[in-house]
């Protein structure tokens, strides 16, 4: 079986490239910084990152070395040697019905395999989380941009990154959270719409645990979803729920004009309205990077 990711890549999110120098600048100076240096640096590479750099800058952002660092040698394959695992069938299940009209999964079984075999690694590496609904499009993300190791890593500094892993947990106390906190504001801050999804019997948190659960991979176009990742990944901040508002008031007036099936429709795939930068440009306009982190630090305080 060919392995796809010796074709060259056709399409280029964005055509300004990253050169070496910037990976190493960023690198280098990221722990020496303060946070607000940090971030005016990530915000920078953030309008510059391209299809080809993107899975260099994510093991950067993800700290992918420092894992693999720190784990026993031959870690991975010590992980595939294992001969049964509980959630088997559930991912080959899964991994059938992940990205299903990306050509890179409907048309590969190798890719498949790399897919089955990075959430099967990570299952057994994690059994507190094992395997849950939702982490194949975490971990097919990865695979898209980076070999089967890397992404094995990755997908464990993703997982750790603000407590992701939490949200699959069996008491899913990290979802809670979120959902509870983005009711609570669209309540607060957005009365029209919060009034107009309870009329017509739409529930903000059913809708956005899908958002939270595949880190927004299943409800974008994988290359909307990967410029939302580049955020998630290069901030310092926890940006699930600031992405979570943004998009509710981006949506705030086709929604207010929709009724329940055709909102349950839009919200399913918002790729039709909107795009990953106009999203990231309302968090910067509207501070919902900050307004985000005071509302779950007041909300963990409770």
């Amino acid at each position: 079986m060919k392995n796809p990711w010796h074709a060259k890549k056709t399409k280029d999110i964005d055509a300004c490239l990253i050169s070496p120098d910037t990976y190493q600048e960023y690198n280098s100076t990221q722990q020496q910084k303060g946070r607000h240096e940090r971030r005016k640096t990530a915000k920078r590479m953030l309008e510059r990152v391209s299809d080809f750099e993107r899975g260099v800058m994510w093991k950067i952002w993800a700290n992918t070395e420092h894992y693999k660092d720190r784990s026993p040698k031959d870690l991975y394959k010590d992980l595939l040697a294992f001969d049964l695992c509980d959630h088997d069938v559930a991912i080959k299940k899964d991994v059938k019905r992940t990205f299903p009209e990306h050509s890179l999964f409907n048309d590969s079984e190798y890719t498949q395999n790399v897919l089955f075999n990075v959430l099967r690694a990570y299952a057994i590496y994690n059994p507190d989380v094992g395997y849950c609904q939702g982490m194949a499009f975490i971990a097919g993300m990865l695979v898209v941009y980076m070999d089967e190791e890397d992404a094995f890593y990755t997908m464990i500094s993703v997982m750790d990154k603000h407590g992701i892993k939490r949200l699959f947990l069996p008491q899913m106390k990290q979802l809670e959270r979120y959902c509870d906190v983005l009711e609570q504001y669209i309540r607060r801050k957005m009365k029209r719409l919060y009034r107009h999804m309870q009329k017509h019997d739409v529930d903000i948190s059913i809708v956005a645990s899908q958002w939270f659960l595949t880190l927004f991979t299943y409800n974008f176009s994988l290359d909307t979803a990967a410029l939302l990742w580049d955020a998630l990944l290069a901030m310092d901040n926890d940006w699930m729920l600031s992405i979570a508002i943004a998009i509710f008031k981006l949506m705030e007036r086709t929604i207010l004009q929709s009724n329940q099936e055709e909102i349950h429709n839009m919200m399913k795939d918002l790729t039709p309205y909107l795009s990953a930068r106009t999203i990231i440009r309302k968090i910067h306009e509207q501070d919902y990077e900050r307004k985000a982190e005071k509302l779950l630090k007041h909300y963990d305080q409770k």
